[in-house]
This record gives C-alpha cells, sequence and structure tokens, in this order.
C-alpha cells in the first residue's frame, strides 16, 4: 500500500503535467489562432479593431438589458432553452 508522502509526490507530479500542458495549449492557440483569424478577417475586408469596437457598441447596448426589460430577457431565455432542448433531442 502506498504512502501517504508517495500519493502526495505523484499528485504533485500530476498537477506539475497538467501545468504544462496547459502552458503548451496556451502557446499553440495564441500562435496559430490570430494569423488565421486575422487573415479571415482581412479576406473579408475588416480589421481586428473593427470587431473589437463592434463588439464593445454590443455590450454596451445589451448590458442594461436584463434591467430595463426583464420580460424580454425572460422570453429571450425560455426561447433560447427551448431551441437548445429541441436539438439536442435530434
Amino acid at each position: 500500500m502506498a504512502t501517504k508522502a508517495e500519493l502526495e509526490a505523484e499528485l504533485a507530479d500530476l498537477r506539475k503535467q497538467l501545468a504544462d500542458g496547459a502552458k503548451q495549449a496556451a502557446q499553440d492557440a495564441s500562435t496559430e489562432a490570430p494569423a488565421a483569424f486575422s487573415d479571415m478577417l482581412k479576406s473579408q475586408g475588416l480589421t481586428v479593431e473593427d470587431i473589437s469596437t463592434l463588439w464593445q457598441q454590443f455590450s454596451r447596448e445589451l448590458g442594461n438589458l436584463p434591467q430595463n426589460k426583464p420580460l424580454i430577457t425572460a422570453i429571450a431565455a425560455f426561447g433560447i432553452g427551448f431551441m437548445l432542448g429541441r436539438m439536442g433531442r435530434s
């Protein structure tokens, strides 16, 4: 039977491996995705700044919607849930 010290050492090793894998995945994603995304935007005549500005405007316009119009928010949440439920059945 393994001792507590052996189990803790193995757990520390597994955590280190997990952290290293996460760092590697983040590096891979950060080097490949932005270049492909930028190229796709350029082919459509857009820039990353355009998308960022559009997202900020969208967030600003919809930020207070739940407080200002709770009924519309509840209906939209129900509709989205209903659609996702129907999609899950098929």
